[in-house]
């Protein structure tokens, strides 16, 4: 028999059906049934006097209808004379009724005013330089990004050049901070490491290879890739081979054996063919199946 599996989608509609089920449920309660009325008198009065009062109409009894009650002007209440009226001041000259002044709207002088100011028919400190200014000026100006300045390489510490000379063989060499200069590059030599004294190596490092044993008491990479090695399948367990095989060979056997189900693996051991197991069918439920198990349990 397959093993059976729920998948998310499965889980869900089982959980539905139950929703389904529980929806028709209706809970019991000790000493109560389903069409009694289990209200008190007091509290079945108040009921009913709340329903007629949500019925009444409730507009109060000195509603007023929507009368105008002042005046105002840009926020500010006017008073009504002894006459009961009340004066708005509006504007009544030749602008009155105009959003935007136009040249036209100006009396003579004034207009004279406002052109000679237009045309630069003024003057002031400046006005001979600002005169030789021209258009192309204004573009180099515009282009300058705000807070430039002329450059200037930094000599500080870490921004120098690497300085000229120097001569095959040579290397560069502290100096001071942040120079250095051409200089012969001279031999080190290193002792012998040990545990106590660095050497070619720190004493430490020396220390733990010392540690390690000899490479031939560990496995090489080709051993443990070598564990197994897939040969093929055979149609039963008589196909196996019965010579030339080695420590490793691993062969599918199709039919079911004595080693097992159909699809077991077995590999030889050195002696004999060892099972490494067998397959089996992992299949997803059904609703049908689903379906089953809930008619089972309504059934007992």
């Amino acid at each position: 028999m397959a093993t059976k599996w729920v998948s998310l989608d499965k889980l869900r509609y089982a959980i539905s059906k139950i929703h389904t089920l529980l929806q028709g449920k209706v809970d019991k309660v000790d000493g109560k049934g389903l069409s009694a009325n289990d209200l008190t008198a007091a509290l079945k009065d108040n009921y009913d006097a709340a329903y007629t009062h949500s019925q009444a109409a409730h507009a109060p009894a000195a509603a007023e209808k929507n009368i105008i009650v002042g005046v105002q002007v840009n926020g500010a209440d006017l008073t009504p004379s002894a006459a009961r009226k009340v004066n708005v001041s509006v504007p009544t000259g030749a602008l009155a009724g105009k959003s935007q002044v136009s040249e036209t709207d100006l009396d003579d002088a004034l207009k004279e005013k406002v052109n000679s100011a237009s045309e630069g028919n003024h003057s002031h400190g400046n006005k001979t330089v600002l005169d030789q200014i021209e258009q192309a000026d204004l573009d180099k100006l515009d282009g300058i990004a705000a807070g430039a300045n002329k450059y200037v390489h930094p000599t500080s510490s870490g921004s120098k050049h690497i300085p000229t000379g120097g001569a095959s063989g040579q290397i560069l060499r502290w100096s001071a901070d942040g120079t250095a200069v051409w200089g012969a590059d001279n031999d080190t030599k290193y002792s012998p490491v040990t545990q106590s004294a660095n050497g070619l190596m720190s004493a430490v490092d020396k220390k733990k290879l010392d540690e390690f044993g000899a490479a031939s008491s560990y496995a090489l990479k080709s051993d443990i890739t070598q564990m197994y090695r897939y040969k093929g399948s055979v149609a039963d367990a008589s196909k196996l081979p019965a010579s030339g095989q080695v420590a490793g060979d691993v062969y599918d056997i199709q039919a079911a054996s004595s080693y097992g189900p159909t699809g077991t693996n077995v590999a030889w051991n050195g002696t004999a063919w060892d099972a490494l197991g067998g397959a089996f069918t992992i299949e997803e439920c059904t609703n049908a199946e689903i379906d089953q198990i809930f008619t089972d349990l309504a059934a007992g």
